[in-house]
């Protein structure tokens, strides 16, 4: 609205302040008088007192605000945008409630659904309300529904992209959506973790417990695992080489390099993520990273044991995995060695229960090494 300084504070600037409050009755003596403000701007956003209201916290006043609103309203004014392009669908959608998006849907049901904007900020309620509201992404483009399923991704609304996914499985044609998706979910050890995955039993010929790989994760209500699963399982349409680029390589300053997604799953300990993988591609447990390490090392490395516990599931071959050195000549018993060092600098406390719990890690480790191999020298000339 263009118009003096006087016009502001004496009709624009109360409007606005009616708007956030949600005082009905102030906006309706305002409106009352100059009806066409409905349709004004009235901030340096260019926000109407629509944009105002939809933004507001989703309480019973601010609905019946926004519902009296819109009743004074057009239904092309519900369209009008704000400086950065959004109407006021777009603000309900970010911080509204479902209930005032239905508000603004009913007076205008031609509106474009901002579903990815929901998703986008996290709002789980919002979104499967959209999801729903949007005849499941029916008037979407195939890149949107794309970047609306990697926003649930990122923002842990699995049941959500697993809905997606349903719907739309040709998404899954395109290998860089497979490697998004599982780079992601290979970093969410909580999430993908969310149950416990195996029963353990003790394993008489080593101090730690072992995994029954053979013992399947329920996936009922374990919507992360299930995406995990669903992605893996469509990666099989694809050749041997677009597999291995998807789940071992990464991009790094141009440069591809063995430093990928299942190898980040073994840094930051995500056992279910590691078993899953195994299960569909077994020779995951045979292949190294640039540095020569495989999962195991690096679980080792880390001390994560539920990984390094898989050693036992895969019988003899743990003795020829276990046998492997590294670009340096590092056996597996000098990768648990090396990391030992870092242990010191941990405060005294800490020191001493953690050099105990390594040394069980060390006694358990050597047995798995041919006897040659036990006093093996790296390139520094050092033993374990």
């Amino acid at each position: 609205m263009k118009g003096s300084r006087d016009d502001y504070i004496k009709i624009l600037l109360p409007l606005y302040e009616a708007s956030v409050t949600c005082d009905w009755e102030a906006a309706k003596a305002i409106i009352d008088k100059r009806p066409e403000l409905v349709r004004f701007a009235i901030t340096d956003r260019y926000e109407t007192a629509l944009h105002i209201a939809a933004s507001a916290e989703p309480t019973k006043l601010a609905e019946e605000f926004l519902k009296n609103l819109v009743n004074r309203m057009e239904e092309k004014d519900l369209e009008l945008e704000n400086r950065g392009g959004d109407n006021a669908l777009f603000a309900a959608a970010v911080s509204g409630s479902p209930k005032m998006v239905d508000i603004l849907l009913q007076k205008h049901k031609g509106m474009s659904i901002p579903l990815a904007a929901s998703t986008y900020c996290g709002n789980h309620n919002m979104a499967m309300y959209l999801y729903d509201a949007s005849e499941k992404m029916k008037s979407l483009t195939h890149i949107d529904r794309i970047f609306t399923l990697n926003h649930c991704v990122t923002a842990d609304m699995f049941d959500i992209a697993v809905k997606i996914l349903t719907d739309y499985p040709e998404i899954m044609d395109a290998p860089a959506e497979s490697h998004f998706i599982l780079d992601a979910l290979s970093g969410k050890v909580d999430a993908v973790n969310k149950k416990e995955p195996i029963k353990i039993w003790k394993n008489v010929d080593s101090i730690f417990a072992k995994l029954r790989m053979k013992k399947r994760i329920s996936k009922k209500d374990h919507q992360a695992l299930n995406l995990l699963t669903r992605v893996l399982k469509s990666t099989l349409k694809f050749n041997k080489h677009v597999i291995d680029k998807i789940l071992f390589r990464r991009v790094e300053d141009g440069v591809q390099k063995y430093s990928g997604i299942v190898f980040n799953a073994a840094a930051v300990g995500n056992t279910c993520f590691i078993i899953e993988i195994i299960r569909i591609y077994p020779h995951v447990i045979w292949m190294p990273n640039d540095d020569g390490h495989t999962i195991f090392h690096i679980a080792i490395m880390h001390r994560h044991q539920g990984i390094y516990n898989l050693l036992y599931e895969i019988g003899s071959r743990k003795y020829v995995i276990a046998s492997w050195t590294d670009k340096k000549e590092n056996t597996i018993l000098h990768l648990l060695g090396l990391t030992i060092e870092k242990v010191k600098l941990q405060t005294q406390s800490r020191v001493s229960l953690l050099l105990q719990r390594d040394l069980l890690w060390f006694h358990d480790v050597e047995k798995m090494l041919p006897p040659p191999l036990r006093e093996h020298k790296n390139k520094d000339g050092q033993t374990a």
